[in-house]
Formats: structure tokens, sequence, C-alpha cells
């Protein structure tokens, strides 16, 4: 089970923190759920803001929030295949997971920004989400070394057949 979870030390009235959560779900689009015997909420995939018609493409994004003693635990996750997960980060099916992650990225920031501007609680939570946005350039960075590679062994290759073809 490969999850992205996160643990936002809050300590803020539970009525806000749910109304932000409601919040969320309402603008990502997720509606209630059972994944694997357990409650949740999720949405579908929209490739290029089309309804997702085929069963391939609806309950692909899931989270799931609880907010107890002053501690908002939040999970997000992708389906993959079926009954399987898959985490938020990762170079697998990153154009899936991007859009996701940065909602759910814009969510923990709305989250802080509820804290006052000096609080410990919101410098400590920010350097964690920091590390987070980290992570995810250095994958951007791979996937953009990746796909650069490819091109160019795609280009060779065309040229190889042209050569061999003896148009060059």
């Amino acid at each position: 089970m490969a999850r992205y979870t996160k643990d936002i030390e809050l300590q803020l009235p539970a009525e806000e923190v749910e109304e932000e959560v409601q919040k969320f779900i309402a603008q990502a689009g997720l509606y209630p759920t059972n994944w694997n015997g357990e409650d949740c909420f999720c949405a579908d995939y929209t490739p290029f803001g089309m309804p997702a018609e085929q069963e391939f493409y609806k309950r692909i994004y899931f989270f799931k929030s609880v907010y107890e003693n002053g501690v908002l635990h939040m999970e997000a996750w992708i389906r993959d295949g079926r009954m399987k997960e898959d985490t938020l980060t990762g170079m697998s099916a990153m154009t899936m997971k991007q859009p996701y992650l940065n909602e759910i990225l814009r969510f923990e920031n709305r989250l802080l920004a509820k804290l006052p501007e000096d609080s410990e609680l919101r410098k400590k939570n920010t350097e964690a989400g920091q590390a987070v946005r980290k992570a995810d350039k250095r994958q951007k960075g791979g996937m953009k070394a990746l796909w650069g590679i490819s091109a160019l062994v795609l280009l060779w290759a065309a040229f190889e057949c042209l050569r061999h073809l003896g148009i060059l």
C-alpha cells in the first residue's frame, strides 16, 4: 500500500478544519466511496477536461483525512490497476499524479495560511512541505532528461533508417 501521507499539526478548531476539508473535497470533485473496505473520497480522471465515461478513468484519485488532537492526518493515492494503490510521487503515471499532487499541496498551503504568521507550527509544517516540493522538482528534472534521451534515440533511429535506405 503506497500512499502520500501527511500529518499537519494545526491546533485549530475542528469545525474550521472540517470546513476547509469539505471545501477541498468539493473543489477537487471528490465523492464518497469505499476502497477495499475503507471509507474515503475519490474522483475520476478526466483527461483534457472530458467526462470520464470509460470505467478505466473512474475512481482514480483517492483522499482520506482525520482531524484529532489538533493534527490533521491526510492520505492521498491513485489507483494502480484494479485494486492496487500508488503514491503521488514517482515517475510512473506522472501525468495523472502531478495535477492531483499539486491540488493536495495547495490544500496544505491553504491550511497553513490559517495559522498565525509567526507560529512555530507554521514554520515547522512549511519546512516539511518544502522538502516534498524539492523531491517533486527532482522528479520533473528526471522526466525531462528521460524525454530528452528518448528524443535523441528516436532521431538517431530515424537517421539510421534513412541512411540504410540510401536517402542520406
